[in-house]
């Protein structure tokens, strides 16, 4: 149900209101009301279906099943810009603002919250502004879905690949093996990690734990890191965020591993960083790139 002041309630539309949950830890739901005939203040009635949408909200290193009891705050209004956003649309979109979010219950893949908050109707003198918003939703959660890049060693183990891209900020304890389809292109692909029950997740099904790194593998990872750090910091390279840097840097080794040199590896690097999950974009050019590569690799 949302409700919006003291009279004004909405049955929650269940077919089209939904949760997601991405790799990097970001969630967020929507809720969308059935069509209902509301009296206004002027007698005449109006006719409305509202929606919410949040977005932006993070999980890390946190089961989905355990998020009963979960509580999110904000002062002022959710407007994005590194923070979470959220907005209702009556007849017209209304930022919401001093959000309260609780997660109140977990039943199999449905997950019950509760939103209460304050936001402007702009429909009658009744709701108008500064109008209190409550909702109590169970939304159906259909688990983690993302692309990705599996190239040279990773390709030989796509769903391999996914996991441990899963495991850098989820818990794959809470979802099941991935099913895995090949995308439109050479070494992408599509995963999805449907959720699990207590008990049913991939605990038991994990692949083997990888041989840990030789002191040659360790290097090459942390002087590949590094060197992505300094393209960040030169302005050259836009990422979602500096936490992808590690699951960058194996990707990056291999691509010099394959040799060559001067602008042509250069702007094979530059492809293949334009492939990869979480980086915005390259602001460098090939031979700018190639400068730099032939002096240190």
């Amino acid at each position: 149900m949302l409700q919006l002041g003291a009279d004004w309630k909405f049955p929650i539309d269940a077919e089209r209101s939904r949760l997601w949950l991405g790799p990097r830890g970001e969630w967020g739901f929507e809720v969308v009301c059935e069509r209902r005939k509301v009296d206004t203040s002027d007698g005449i009635g109006e006719t409305l279906a509202p929606r919410l949408r949040v977005d932006g909200l993070m999980l890390e290193d946190i089961d989905w099943r355990e998020l009963v009891g979960l509580e999110v705050y904000q002062q002022g209004a959710w407007r994005g810009e590194g923070e979470p956003e959220a907005f209702v649309h009556v007849v017209q979109p209304s930022e919401l603002r001093e959000a309260r979010l609780l997660v109140t219950a977990v039943d199999g893949n449905q997950i019950t919250l509760e939103l209460m908050a304050e936001c402007d109707v702009y429909v009658d003198d009744d709701h108008d502004t500064h109008v209190d918003l409550a909702v109590a939703a169970t939304l159906p959660f259909d688990g983690v879905r993302f692309r990705f890049r599996a190239e040279g060693a990773a390709s030989r183990d796509p769903a391999g690949k996914a996991i441990e891209l899963l495991a850098l900020t989820l818990s794959p304890e809470g979802f099941q093996m991935p099913t895995i389809e090949p995308g439109d292109e050479p070494g992408v692909y599509a995963a999805h990690f449907a959720p699990a029950a207590e008990g049913q997740g991939m605990k038991s099904a994990r692949p083997a734990r990888k041989a840990p790194l030789t002191d040659e593998e360790r290097l090459a990872q942390q002087s590949a890191s590094d060197f992505l750090e300094g393209m960040v910091r030169q302005e050259w390279l836009e990422l979602e965020s500096p936490n992808v840097i590690p699951s960058l840097a194996p990707g990056l080794v291999e691509q010099l591993d394959m040799g060559g040199r001067g602008a042509s590896r250069a702007e094979r690097i530059v492809d293949w960083l334009c492939d990869q999950d979480g980086v915005e974009d390259v602001h460098c050019t090939d031979d700018d790139l190639a400068a730099i590569l032939d002096k240190f690799w």
